[in-house]
């Protein structure tokens, strides 16, 4: 400290100035000249003198410069979960002009931070028991879980995730001095700040003839058995392939997948034999090799090893480079020829959908059908698909399918208001009819040319390993470079119509083609023309007016929910209370489990506590305290003898005829799991509900391709259920997961249509059929039921059912209905007079 009380303030690591135990401070001069020079010195000179005031307990204070190793609490705005406030440990730039803070890539996700012009805060701490408390509750070690569920949050992207990949395939080899360079790029670190270990433990080479050759396995390996702290056992892991599939390695330069594959990763003794590491094992995914790290070692050694990781991957992109060019998204002539004839027969063969259309006397209906408004082959399969989903989203045939009949029909439906019972719902049943038709299409065509069709395969494609390994992008970005951008929806519907009837302009009014309604067929490749170029755009602009949008919302959301919980809290008898002690829950979570401390307490899990028994016995076993193990006998009547009897006969019976979950469930309740007394259990639940809330991009979500399901999802819906709090909400729906068996799938799929609401318009024909007679002034009103085959995929409700709900609810309430407007209109009962007569065909 008088070193630093010497240099002053203006050179680095110097102090600003110092506080005397009466509390007056003294500002250290700066500058070199000689009075400067003299004061500092003279202050430096009464650190080393003892002072009477230490005595009453109150040192001089030196308040000095930040140096490496000091904690520093980072903070990211918004702060919308614990944590976006970490604690890092220091380390200066000493290069001159660098005024930036610098962030590892692994922590950004917490932060949701990213380099385009971030600004975060950072606040020093200024006492030692301030640095005691956030070195053990904040640091980044500490935070790897999130709170929310356990899921780890640090991981690895991008570059990194690549140069791993990259570096743990199989035909990668390493020469002696090209092995030891990668070794210490990774380990000059953690090696440095363990002294218990002086010296890197090496591996012989996997090749020793014509010259000493070692794998990139065995760098990953390298690290790990060093990484290890102490005195514990190395790591076993078996995790299968969950990201890369083997499936992919077809166009491998091997007859076989499975020989380059290595998808499955195995870890035998510290040695890393088998898999790639890609981004469910080194990224923020559950169950990666990282996250059994962290449970195996802890949480600073899977720190360290995130470190190493990069480190290595860094200076391995600086030997190989990684880019991306024009040859990825290209596809072989053969592919590019299958794929537009895919398109067309895709949606020619649309025309099997239409009754009477698809039958041996219908070549001339298909004639007319195909050729009323295109002559292009391509343009006609358009047309057929768009007229077969118009058909069937307004149940008509071959024969009513006519140019007139349809532009008549889409007219009404557009100006129709959504409570009209005939029209209403019609714009969004012919959106899910174009929409499903177009994506049967499309993904033909896409898993037939992607990945087998592109002109540069597996694994040498750039794109397609970023996509597959998790590194960046998915596979909807290399289908639209490569193969098509597909239906362009805004808020989850086909792009609407303008008054006129029309999409844009250079469309025809109601066109039910499915380019009008935003398909777009061509590709980023080989270019767009303005009216899909035009769509896209108009997609980019929903999503950016989306986000804009939300924010005030979504902020407004979370505070809600924060102040009404952030006064729940886990109390020493396990309960949840409120500051009123009110109980809200018995057992919180109804395990009273510390969630981020029992993700492995799953039945998946327990095959990794087998595989490494010795480790985590040893790690979690402690030695029984004396005076502890003195209050149990004490408190015992029984002799240790007959104890241990009694205890073994009560085991015994009390195991008899237990179901396997017992044990399961006898494990959970580990002292060292359960949630410790004080945790704020509300404030994480609001956090961990408006921290997703804000960050999502959409407010709708398109389900699984059913326009009249279009649910509200995102934040509308958080705030029709928390902030409105209506007794009827508007989409009473719930996720149910199922058993992955087709037995269980077929049972849903029944509950599914024992639940549809059927509307009358899906069972009769239109129009009806109406019959007025002016000279008995009487009226008739005639309904033609549709064949069941046009509704029995979405219902299981048959014909006789549909026949005595007309019978006795339909006709009587239409009856009596009728008779109240004409009696209202001043008629006589003698002049009402209103019946049904029923003919059966």
């Amino acid at each position: 400290l008088r070193n630093l009380v010497r240099a002053g303030p203006d050179v680095y690591p110097g102090a600003k100035l110092v506080q005397m135990p009466n509390g007056s401070k003294h500002i250290i001069p700066s500058g070199n000249s000689e009075i400067a020079l003299a004061r500092r010195l003279a202050i430096s000179n009464r650190l080393a003198v003892p002072q009477p005031e230490l005595h009453s307990g109150t040192p001089m204070i030196v308040h000095r410069h930040m140096e490496d190793g000091d904690f520093l609490v980072m903070n990211r705005q918004p702060t919308l979960h614990k944590p976006s406030i970490q604690a890092h440990r220091v380390r200066t730039i000493r290069a001159l002009g660098a005024k930036t803070l610098r962030l590892h890539y692994a922590i950004c996700k917490a932060y949701n931070a990213d380099f385009d012009g971030d600004e975060m805060n950072g606040h020093f701490p200024q006492t030692y028991q301030a640095k005691a408390e956030i070195a053990h509750l904040a640091a980044v070690p500490y935070q790897y879980l999130a709170p929310k569920d356990g899921s780890p949050l640090g991981g690895l992207i991008q570059d990194h995730v690549i140069a791993a990949v990259k570096l743990t395939i199989r035909d990668r080899f390493f020469n002696e001095d090209e092995y030891l360079d990668l070794v210490y790029s990774g380990l000059y670190a953690s090696v440095a700040e363990d002294s218990c270990v002086p010296d890197a433990i090496l591996i012989p080479p996997a090749i020793l003839k014509p010259s000493r050759l070692w794998t990139g396995k065995q760098v990953v390996s390298t690290l790990l058995m060093n990484i290890v702290p102490a005195g514990l056992p190395q790591l076993n892991a078996y995790l299968a392939g969950r990201r890369t599939k083997v499936e992919l390695w077809a166009g491998a330069p091997f007859a076989v997948a499975r020989i380059l594959s290595d998808v499955d990763l195995v870890i035998v003794g510290g040695y890393f034999a088998s898999g790639l590491l890609d981004k469910a094992h080194i990224g923020s995914a559950s169950g990666g090799m990282v996250h059994c790290f962290y449970e195996a070692y802890g949480p600073y050694a899977a720190s360290q090893l995130l470190s190493g990781i990069s480190r290595v991957a860094d200076r391995f992109l600086k030997i190989t480079s990684f880019s991306m060019s024009l040859a990825d998204i290209m596809l072989s002539d053969k592919a590019d020829r299958d794929r537009r004839r895919r398109f067309r027969v895709g949606f020619i063969s649309s025309h099997a959908c239409v009754p009477n259309l698809g039958s041996e006397n219908g070549s001339e209906l298909r004639h007319k059908f195909c050729t009323q408004f295109c002559c292009l082959r391509f343009e006609k399969g358009m047309q057929t698909l768009g007229l077969c989903a118009f058909a069937d989203a307004f149940g008509l045939t071959a024969d009513t399918l006519t140019e007139e009949n349809v532009k008549h029909l889409y007219r009404l439906a557009h100006f129709a208001p959504k409570t009209d019972e005939v029209f209403g719902d019609k714009m969004a049943a012919l959106d899910r009819a174009v929409k499903d038709r177009i994506k049967h299409s499309q993904d033909a065509v896409c898993d037939a040319v992607i990945p087998s069709g592109l002109y540069v395969p597996f694994p040498a494609n750039s794109l397609q390993l970023m996509v597959h390994v998790g590194a960046k992008g998915g596979m909807v970005n290399a289908q639209q470079m490569s193969v098509a951008l597909g239906q362009i929806e805004l808020e989850g519907r086909r792009v609407p119509l303008m008054l006129s009837g029309r999409s844009l302009p250079s469309f025809q009014p109601y066109d039910v083609r499915p380019r009008a309604g935003g398909m777009c067929t061509h590709r980023f490749l080989t270019s767009m023309p303005p009216q899909e170029l035009f769509f896209h755009s108009m997609a980019g602009r929903d999503g950016l007016v989306d986000t804009a949008c939300k924010t005030s919302r979504s902020g407004y959301l979370q505070r809600s929910l924060i102040k009404h919980l952030e006064d729940l809290s886990v109390h020493y008898d396990g309960t949840v209370r409120d500051s009123g002690g009110s109980v809200i829950q018995f057992r919180y979570g109804d395990d009273g489990l510390d969630v981020c401390q029992s993700t492995f307490l799953k039945p998946e899990g327990f095959h990794f506590f087998a595989e490494n028994a010795e480790l985590l016995a040893r790690r979690w076993r402690c030695p029984l305290d004396p005076e502890l193990y003195r209050k149990l006998t004490e408190q015992n009547p029984l002799p240790p003898e007959l104890a241990s009897k009694v205890d073994e006969v009560a085991v015994r019976r009390l195991t008899v005829s237990v179901e396997p979950n017992f044990y399961f469930e006898s494990l959970k309740i580990i002292t060292v799991f359960k949630v410790p007394p004080g945790e704020p259990v509300g404030l994480l639940a609001a956090q961990s509900l408006g921290e997703p809330s804000t960050q999502m991009t959409l407010n709708t979500f398109h389900f699984a391709g059913r326009g009249e399901m279009n649910v509200t999802l995102g934040i509308p819906r958080l705030r029709e259920v928390l902030m409105a709090g209506s007794a009827v909400i508007a989409t009473p729906c719930m996720e149910v997961p199922i058993l992955p068996t087709s037995e269980a799938k077929s049972r849903a799929e029944h509950i599914a249509r024992e639940m549809y609401r059927l509307r009358l318009a899906e069972v009769i024909k239109l129009p009806l059929s109406v019959e007025v007679d002016y000279s008995s002034d009487s009226c008739s009103l005639t309904f033609n039921l549709l064949s069941p085959s046009a509704y029995r995929s979405r219902t299981n409700v048959g014909t006789r059912r549909i026949m005595h709900f007309l019978e006795r609810v339909l006709f009587v309430d239409l009856s009596k209905r009728l008779t109240q407007e004409l009696k209202d209109q001043g008629k006589s009962r003698d002049e009402v007079n209103t019946s049904s007569t029923f003919l059966y065909c």
